[in-house]
């Protein structure tokens, strides 16, 4: 064990100190010079203690081999003042454990895994370089610069768990990359998603990529095909603005041509709107990407692709009736969703259907509502909108309920 008391001095002259064991601090305050060095060969290991406090006040530079590991609850081992930078140099490490820490400047190094496991927010810079960082259950990592730059990569992903979270702080302006992916067998996918803001401000904005089956796959809207069953995304909407284009980027070599956005909503696999497709060259063997608008805050909607190649008969269908609702429609006047649309609607003329705003007022009311006289959405502003269908369906009345996105251009 190293005295931390020598390692202040020394840092208050800009030397640089070599440790070649694990550092364990039990509260002492260590400061690292602009121009000064630590380097750890080993790992470190900040002690509880009874002033709870932020130990290293960092303005140069922090090289570590073994583990950070915070057993601290009052402490997030760096003072907030600190811009220095971290480098995590050795092989498999935890980048922070236990406790939740609070990094200035992060580089990863080595073709390894960093394992995230605690909650962590950079505040400045991340360089994944060609590094795994994986995010173990129930954390989440943040990124608070919102500069879209501030993430940056090689060859390297950032992995997640079911529950394990990646949330960047956005502003309009640029796309925001979530730099997902997973390895299994030696073999790299990566899969990213982006980001942008539809409005000026700021957001904040987490997910996370499951690489595993989507849960309940055959239950799912009828006019949707075979669900994609090698992976899944997490979103979350966390504060400011909540209008955002979401792009998942895809390589349709590896995974198939599962051409269609899909969410899981009210239980139910559905189209997500408007689910637009764009092929091209993205880099990293990525061929083609679907895009999800939003207006409304995302509360842990999972998000994956489908097929439009073998989708069932919809009034053939037992487990979703003989109408298929869309999530959204845009009329902007070119031609391309400009009413909302209920898939075989016509063939039930006997129905009622109310539209409300998100106060709970009527804003729409249409007896035998048609595909020929189809809501545009009227002089309302963009924004999310709550239906309720009654229809006499082989003589029985139902009814059916849900949210729209309406989308209109600025």
């Amino acid at each position: 064990m190293r005295n931390i008391t020598v390692l202040i001095f020394l840092f208050c002259y800009a030397c640089a100190v070599r440790s070649q064991a694990q550092v364990t601090n039990n509260g002492c305050k260590l400061f690292i010079a602009t121009d000064g060095l630590l380097y750890i060969d080993g790992s470190y290991t900040q002690l509880a203690a009874g002033a709870h406090s932020d130990s290293i006040y960092h303005k140069g530079k922090l090289v570590i081999t073994g583990d950070m590991l915070n057993k601290d609850a009052g402490s997030r081992i760096f003072d907030n003042r600190s811009d220095g930078l971290v480098q995590y140099a050795g092989d498999n490490q935890v980048m922070a454990g236990e406790n939740a820490v609070s990094l200035p400047n992060v580089v990863l190094l080595n073709n390894a895994v960093k394992t995230l496991a605690a909650n962590a927010t950079v505040a400045g810079y991340l360089h994944l370089n060609d590094a795994e960082l994986k995010i173990t259950k129930q954390y989440t990592l943040t990124l608070s610069d919102d500069d879209a730059g501030s993430l940056t990569r090689a060859s390297g992903i950032i992995s997640t768990d079911e529950g394990g979270y990646l949330k960047r702080k956005l502003r309009n302006g640029n796309p925001y990359v979530y730099p997902f992916g997973s390895i299994q067998n030696g073999i790299t996918r990566y899969r990213p998603l982006s980001i942008s803001l539809r409005e000026t401000g700021d957001s904040y904005y987490s997910a996370s990529f499951v690489n595993a089956e989507p849960e309940s796959r055959e239950q799912k809207m009828a006019d949707v095909g075979t669900v994609f069953d090698k992976y899944y995304y997490v979103l979350n909407y966390h504060s400011g603005i909540a209008s955002a284009d979401i792009r998942f980027y895809q390589d349709t070599n590896a995974d198939g041509d599962f051409d269609m956005l899909v969410s899981r909503l009210n239980g139910l696999w559905s189209k997500s709107f408007p689910g637009t497709a764009e092929s091209g060259s993205f880099g990293d063997n990525l061929n083609r990407n679907l895009l999800l608008s939003t207006l409304q805050p995302l509360d842990h909607v999972a998000v994956t692709f489908a097929s439009t190649k073998n989708i069932t008969n919809p009034g053939n269908n037992n487990n979703n009736g003989a109408l298929s609702f869309f999530n959204g429609f845009s009329p902007d006047g070119d031609g391309k969703n400009d009413t909302w649309l209920i898939k075989n609607i016509d063939q039930y003329p006997d129905n009622e259907l109310t539209i409300f705003n998100r106060w709970g007022d009527e804003v729409f009311k249409s007896k035998g509502y048609s595909s020929a006289k189809a809501w545009d959405g009227g002089n309302l502003n963009s924004g999310t909108y709550f239906y309720v269908l009654k229809a006499t369906i082989n003589g029985e009345l139902k009814t059916y309920k849900g949210f729209i996105t309406m989308i209109k251009k600025n």
